[in-house]
């Protein structure tokens, strides 16, 4: 179900921080999932979740994938060393990709910067857990690659679109063409993935998503989106969630899909959410909602 929060949000390409798994895992999957990166839990942990050591881990990615691990997660001493440790591990390079780091300065934010890294900035789930979260103007100032993640569904948002709403409730000042770049550009470089990811571009529509107007504005139109605006969803050319009437238009949709009526639209979506959501039923013998499906 994680997969299909990500997916009625209109995301179609989403990291799973933790250990490599089978390439079933990945199959799988209603949207696309990295299996290309190497990753540690964090340093004051280990890779205590599966996987090798952090340096053992840098190793392997030979600065060719993504190499992610939580750091500075806290305000702690523990938390506020992590940075410290990390380069002088020799493990601060272009390809690492920092989770939370509540706990960076500012001058390790220039230092991020310096090499190229990137950090995942996870607001909601830091204020809910910590009470605090990264240096987001810091970052901003010394232009630093700053992606999105909505952390655990039980201490983040509900899904990314929520997470840039409570973005703008705290942080009304940045700009909404950041926070864009945040969750494509930004996000496509961070992970290795060919730019066509991140872009618009009239000739190439093999990844588009297509949503109601509701504000003139394209950045502030993402921002009030529900479950039920978004149209159509088409990731690596294979339409994976929208209006139902899309599909006899589009030739490429292949696979099996469900229907299914959200606020009064007929939708489609790639796999079937609602076996799933049946079966969670049947365990736990009673109606589950989560607020993240929308039926």
């Amino acid at each position: 179900l994680g997969a299909y929060k990500n997916l009625f949000s209109g995301c179609g390409v989403v990291h799973d921080h933790g250990p490599l798994q089978d390439g079933l895992y990945y199959d799988a999957m209603p949207i696309v999932v990295p299996r290309v990166y190497r990753q540690c839990h964090s340093l004051t942990l280990g890779n205590w979740w599966g996987g090798e050591s952090a340096s053992k881990e840098m190793e392997l990615s030979k600065g060719k994938m993504p190499y992610i691990i939580h750091l500075g997660e806290g305000t702690d001493k523990i938390t506020k060393a992590e940075f410290a440790e990390l380069e002088k591990q020799n493990l601060l390079q272009k390809n690492t990709m920092m989770i939370h780091g509540i706990a960076f300065t500012e001058d390790e934010i220039a230092r991020i910067a310096k090499v190229g890294a990137t950090v995942c900035w996870c607001p909601t789930s830091n204020f809910y857990l910590i009470g605090k979260t990264f240096n987001i103007e810091a970052a901003l100032k010394h232009n630093v690659n700053v992606v999105i993640g909505t952390d655990s569904t039980m201490s983040g948002a509900v899904n990314l679109i929520a997470e840039l709403e409570i973005i703008k409730e705290y942080f009304p000042h940045l700009e909404l063409g950041k926070l864009y770049k945040m969750i494509t550009e930004n996000a496509a470089k961070a992970l290795y993935l060919d730019p066509s990811y991140g872009k618009l571009d009239p000739a190439d529509t093999r990844n588009l998503l297509l949503t109601d107007q509701l504000e003139k504005d394209p950045f502030q139109n993402l921002m009030g989106l529900d479950m039920a605006d978004i149209k159509l969803l088409i990731v690596d050319g294979i339409p994976r969630y929208g209006d139902s009437e899309y599909l006899d238009e589009l030739p490429c949709a292949q696979g099996d899909y469900t229907i299914f009526r959200t606020a009064g639209r007929e939708k489609f979506v790639l796999g079937d959410p609602l076996e799933i959501n049946d079966q969670i039923d049947e365990a736990l013998g009673y109606h589950k909602d989560f607020p993240f499906l929308p039926f």
